[in-house]
């Protein structure tokens, strides 16, 4: 190993142990690897009807039919979304009939979009998000089992 070879790695691990010892979690350039959490939501943002349940985003699909919701099944990638409908189903109106997911060991949501090949076709502004968490109003809408919603996340660029 050449003398470049052994710095660099000494100072990796360097920084590995600065970072352990610090307490701070590190997050990654993408959703991988991350504690993601999903509820669902009704009547209103705030109030749970089923959840939160935990998963970590990996290469498995992270919620299925049925833990939380009997709705939807959703899949997370390092940047997207992908979430199918398991029902065909009517969410009632309200304020709020929908999922919010949070995520801890991420890095900070910038931009969140709508895929161009998402089958559940929903308005922009029923999509809302914050650094850590992404909320997907369905509230007054009718789906169809099998139909897909698919979100493209941006990540803010790292501080560190």
């Amino acid at each position: 190993m050449g003398a470049g070879l052994r710095t660099r790695a000494a100072s990796a691990a360097l920084c590995i142990l600065l970072v352990a010892a610090s307490g701070e979690a590190w997050a990654g350039s993408d959703l991988t690897g991350a504690k993601a959490f999903m509820e669902e939501l009704y009547p209103t943002k705030k109030t749970v009807q089923a959840g939160p349940v935990k998963a970590r985003v990996g290469p498995k699909v992270e919620f299925r039919t049925g833990h939380p919701s009997e709705l939807v099944s959703v899949d997370l990638t390092g940047d997207q979304l992908i979430m199918q409908t398991s029902v065909t189903a009517f969410m009632e109106k309200a304020k709020f009939n929908g999922f919010g997911f949070r995520f801890k060991g991420a890095p900070a949501i910038s931009a969140v979009t709508i895929d161009p090949s998402s089958t559940l076709k929903v308005e922009p502004g029923r999509i809302t998000f914050g650094a850590k968490d992404v909320y997907i109003n369905l509230s007054n809408r009718l789906f169809t089992a099998g139909e897909v919603l698919v979100l493209d996340f941006t990540f803010a660029a790292p501080t560190r």
